[in-house]
């Protein structure tokens, strides 16, 4: 049994992934991998978005909310294993 922060951490972590959307990007800034602390730097990667959205869904109302970025091979793993 883990202790409150954790499991908030671990809950905040597995609701992100869930609702993220991901797309292939080039980083032209650099960024860590979210799993490994790799840096990611002037090559692709995978990036996932979650957004707040007002409460029809609108899509063209969406605002960012937070940003992950994943190296393509922590990305694959993630996707065989349905963690992402």
């Amino acid at each position: 049994m883990g202790n409150a922060e954790t499991d908030l951490q671990e809950l905040s972590d597995r609701m992100f992934y869930d609702l993220a959307q991901w797309e292939w990007s080039f980083a032209w800034l650099p960024h860590r991998c979210d799993r490994t602390n790799q840096l990611i730097w002037l090559s692709y990667a995978y990036c996932g978005t979650m957004y707040y959205e007002d409460i029809k869904g609108v899509i063209s109302k969406r605002v960012p909310m937070s940003t992950r970025w994943l190296t393509t091979e922590e990305y694959i793993l993630g996707a065989l294993k349905g963690t992402v």
